[in-house]
């Protein structure tokens, strides 16, 4: 196939399936090495396609492929750098996605681009999956992001695997965990159906002046003053009594 021809439909769809299946043709492995590393500097995501789309190991393609796909993500410029995020998710590479989302610093309007541009280009179980890898971030920038997009874009339970509704599990105890408001937990509740008695519970149970804070917002956001009366959350604060809980005992009565 005319490499001439490949470059002018690169960027149709119609042709994407086409050049994914030219490049499992080749008579030597070489040959195939060549062609996808060589497409790659003209687009990373397919060519990641082209490597994934076999399942033999192919190391230096993939190790090549990696490396491209590194410092076109870490330039964080939108679209193209959201390809090469993508094209690091395909190919597993989820260690060098945490580095370099963990490099950001104070994020910048670019990195927040890059990033939704790539929450737009994956499937609700990648979607699902990346937010589960945001958490492992050193960064909170990512998942803010993700849970800001989810608002806007709701997923439905019912279109979930087990396994992608087990890492929301997981992203649900990360939340609980660093929560300072109840809004991010009520999320899970609007979004993913997650019953809010036992959210207020599992706060209540953590016993800290922040979880606690958490649940007697929870209370009142969600008029269940009948179920949870406030004396519980008046000596769960008084149980370690200091400064910052005797606050909020005030603010309560």
């Amino acid at each position: 196939m005319d490499k001439d021809l490949l470059q002018k439909h690169q960027n149709d769809p119609a042709w994407a399936e086409v050049i994914r299946l030219y490049s499992g043709l080749f008579d030597t492995q070489d040959e195939r090495e060549d062609f996808i590393i060589d497409f790659a500097d003209k687009d990373i995501l397919l060519a990641a396609e082209c490597k994934t789309s076999s399942v033999e190991e192919e190391e230096n393609i993939e190790s090549v492929l990696i490396e491209k796909a590194n410092n076109i993500s870490s330039l964080f410029q939108s679209d193209f750098s959201s390809q090469g995020l993508l094209s690091l998710l395909h190919l597993q590479s989820y260690e060098n996605v945490i580095n370099i989302l963990s490099s950001v610093r104070i994020p910048k309007k670019k990195e927040y681009l890059t990033v939704k541009k790539l929450l737009n280009k994956l499937t609700n179980e990648e979607l699902i999956y990346f937010w589960n890898l945001s958490t492992k971030v050193n960064n909170n920038f990512c998942y803010s992001i993700i849970l800001e997009y989810l608002l806007l874009t709701p997923i439905s339970n019912d279109d979930l695997s087990l396994n992608s509704k087990r890492y929301i599990n997981s992203i649900f105890e990360y939340t609980l965990e660093r929560a300072t408001n109840g809004k991010s937990l009520l999320f899970f509740k609007d979004v993913f159906n997650y019953d809010v008695n036992t959210i207020i519970n599992k706060c209540i149970k953590k016993n800290t002046h922040k979880s606690l804070k958490v649940a007697k917002y929870l209370i009142e956001e969600c008029n269940l003053l009948d179920v949870f009366a406030m004396d519980i959350i008046i000596n769960s604060l008084i149980s370690q009594p200091d400064i910052h809980r005797l606050k909020t005992v005030r603010e309560i009565l």
